[in-house]
């Protein structure tokens, strides 16, 4: 089962934790997200789970 909720981007996955990783990964972080470390390193090991992070990190310009 999936829940998401359109406001906040809330999504609830009950009886795959692999699906929620991946959804998590798919999804990315905005910049209110980027507050919260428990977010920040939640993306960060579902990124590391499916190979993602060097392709994220070497898309992101270092200085803006």
């Amino acid at each position: 089962m999936v829940g998401l909720e359109h406001e906040t981007a809330f999504v609830m996955v009950e009886g795959s934790s692999d699906l929620a990783d991946e959804l998590v990964a798919f999804a990315g972080l905005d910049a209110a997200d980027l507050n919260n470390y428990y977010l920040v390193a939640n993306y960060i090991a579902c990124l590391e789970k499916f190979g993602l992070l060097a392709e994220v990190i070497s898309e992101q310009p270092l200085f803006q």
